[in-house]
């Protein structure tokens, strides 16, 4: 099922008052009702929600054409020896004292970002002690050969 916009919705409405329009509408008054100020309405409200779109997409294309440091940080850390997502975050940290942008969320992004390009790889551990085992998510650099 398509999701319905809020465009959507106003060149429904507009739809609706073109039907409208055939129909003669009174006000409390008695006056009969102008459909063409809701018509202009709409259609504004569709102008701004187009140039809004536009303005994202810039927004958009301009931050990925921006490098992105945490991603080089995290590629950085990674090797052979795999390493859960907390001590992805240490080590980045640990290499750059003060970077506030190494949040577990922000390095969970980086390293999703870099499997999907082939440069990481990840694997399901059983880690703990018996009776506190949990499985942990750990990765490691792509093309290295794993550390057990």
């Amino acid at each position: 099922m398509e999701k319905i916009t809020k465009k959507m919705r106003f060149e429904m409405l507009q739809d609706l008052i073109a039907a409208a329009e055939e129909v003669e509408v009174l006000t409390e008054d008695g006056v009969a009702f102008d459909f063409r100020g809701l018509n202009e309405f709409c259609a504004n409200e569709i102008a701004q929600l187009e140039k809004k779109a536009v303005k994202a997409k810039e927004r958009a294309a301009k931050a990925k054409e921006k490098p992105d440091e945490l991603r080089d940080f995290v590629l950085d850390v990674l090797n052979s020896e795999p390493k859960s997502r907390e001590e992805i975050v240490e080590a980045v940290l640990a290499d750059h004292p003060g970077l506030e942008t190494a949040t577990s969320g922000r390095v969970t992004t980086r390293l999703t970002q870099l499997i999907k390009d082939g440069l990481a790889g990840k694997e399901q551990v059983t880690v703990g002690e018996t009776g506190n085992k949990h499985k942990v998510m750990k990765y490691f650099l792509a093309g290295a050969e794993v550390e057990e």
